[in-house]
């Protein structure tokens, strides 16, 4: 499969990002590739291999047994620019 240019032009506008004309043919190879790369991986067989649930299952830490420094938490609240409710960041929506 092979991206076009009105494709792309399409994905700019549905993530509201604009690319120099001279930057597409750049783009437009690389997305290529990265759609090749993703290709070739659906053919490998992976029938025999075990789901893990996480990538680093051997390290995996309970989140959940761990407390959360309010400290560290407030740190990270007063530095979002969007607004906060409830210790979540409200972002305004992307999609039209």
């Amino acid at each position: 499969m092979s991206l076009t240019f009105q494709q792309l032009n399409q994905i700019c506008d549905l993530c509201s990002i604009s690319i120099d004309e001279s930057e597409k043919n750049k783009f437009v190879g690389q997305i290529d590739e990265i759609i090749d790369f993703v290709s070739k991986l659906q053919e490998v067989d992976i029938d025999s291999v075990d789901p893990l649930f996480h990538p680093l299952e051997d390290t995996y830490m309970d989140t959940a047994s761990e407390q959360v420094d309010s400290s560290l938490k407030d740190c990270f609240v007063e530095n979002v620019e969007h607004s906060v409710r409830e210790n979540a960041v409200v972002i305004k929506s992307a999609i039209k």
